[in-house]
């Protein structure tokens, strides 16, 4: 099946779905099964995402019985749940003009 959904809920959903290591068609299932069980009815989802135009992405997901208006808002709800979720990326603070002795030869 394919949908037709907002392109920034695109963008935030598939940094969800790398996330967790799975593939988008699987976080927009997961999604789903999640609405259903009321698991995110507490969740609310930005409006803004939840419109499709013909400037919208394209996704294919797997046969979901469900109108898109529904799949839309439940990719809402668990971006709006799961993106708190992800750790920030990890940096390092990188000391330039710094020298470091890794071993010292004892004579």
């Amino acid at each position: 099946m394919k949908l037709r959904i907002n392109r920034e809920l695109h963008d935030r959903a598939r940094r969800c779905a790398d996330a967790i290591g799975e593939p988008l068609s699987e976080f927009v299932r997961l999604a789903v099964l999640n609405h259903d069980k009321g698991r995110l009815a507490s969740v609310a989802p930005e409006t803004k995402l939840q419109s499709a135009t013909r400037e919208s992405a394209v996704i294919t997901i797997g046969e979901i019985a469900h109108e898109p208006t529904i799949i839309r808002e439940a990719i809402a709800r668990a971006v709006a749940y799961a993106e708190p979720l992800i750790p920030p990326p990890f940096q390092t603070k990188m000391l330039e003009g710094k020298d470091y002795i890794v071993e010292r030869e004892m004579s």
